[in-house]
């Protein structure tokens, strides 16, 4: 496995666990479930950090990719700014889903605080959604075309 291997294998958690957790935790608040609330936190955090890895490893993977094949960088720079974008959103939304689960085990539930939390984790799974779509840009050329720009090799017929 090398590192662009890796990045590719461990992004998915982010894209995929924040909204997850984000669910857990707004149905945990609505029915009124601790146990709901704590794991859906719990998974924005760890997902918050996966995705913090996958920051890390794209760094790496881009310089692999560059000294094996050479990169656009038509298609790396926009990607690598909304991943720094998106890295310091997990960072706070790592904080804050984790201090939302420290307050919420010495009291009792703070549905502003686990909303607050639940809205950060919304915008931070945009920002990822975002640099996710805009790396896949990076290998596949299928999602830079446009609607009105025919795809290589089919007909504009």
């Amino acid at each position: 496995m090398n590192w662009p291997h890796l990045h590719v294998i461990i992004v998915h958690l982010p894209i995929l666990g924040i909204p997850v957790g984000l669910l857990l935790a707004v149905v945990g608040l609505w029915r009124r479930n601790r146990g709901l609330e704590t794991a859906g936190l719990a998974m924005i955090v760890v997902a918050s950090l996966v995705g913090l890895v996958a920051f890390a490893s794209g760094e790496r993977a881009e310089e692999q990719l560059e000294a094996e094949f050479g990169l656009e960088e038509t298609w790396v720079e926009p990607h690598e700014e909304a991943a720094e974008v998106a890295r310091i959103a997990l960072l706070v939304l790592a904080a804050a889903a984790l201090g939302t689960l420290l307050v919420k085990r010495d009291s009792p539930t703070l549905p502003w605080l686990i909303g607050a939390t639940a809205l950060f984790a919304l915008l931070s799974a945009v920002l990822v959604a975002r640099s996710a779509l805009l790396g896949g840009k990076i290998r596949h050329p299928e999602l830079r075309s446009t609607l009105t720009e025919p795809y290589r090799g089919a007909s504009a017929d």
